[in-house]
């Protein structure tokens, strides 16, 4: 399922096995199966421009995250971002995101950092 798709029944997308929607669209989408078996299934929420985290959309994004944990406390979250300035705040908050119990965890989240010597064709600078 993807943003184009329209999700105007009330069952959730259960043939679904990948989603891919804006923070804005999953939202909407949580919020309307905010009770449902559907929300509880999930396994891994894969976040891309992570770096938006401190920018107006921000608290978006944080929204639709907390949309996810609220409902199951064991999916995975992975973000991802190719220019993330601020890694460690952002490792720093996703660690409250990357546990199974309600109470926070002060250790930052697992990173992997992937520098110029992992691309395939080196960039001029």
């Amino acid at each position: 399922a993807t943003g184009e798709d329209e999700f105007d029944s009330p069952e959730p997308p259960l043939n679904a096995q990948i989603i891919c929607a804006t923070p804005e669209k999953w939202i909407g989408l949580s919020r309307r199966l905010h009770n449902s078996k559907f929300l509880r299934s999930i396994e891994l929420v894969l976040v891309d421009e992570c770096h938006m985290v401190g920018t107006s959309r921000g608290a978006v994004l944080e929204l639709a995250l907390l949309s996810v944990r609220q409902h199951n406390l064991d999916a995975r979250l992975i973000a991802v971002s190719a220019t993330v300035g601020n890694m460690g705040d952002i490792s720093t908050w996703l660690s409250s995101y990357n546990t199974s119990s309600a109470e926070l965890d002060p250790t930052p989240a697992k990173t992997f950092v992937f520098g110029d010597e992992y691309r395939p064709v080196p960039l001029s600078k």
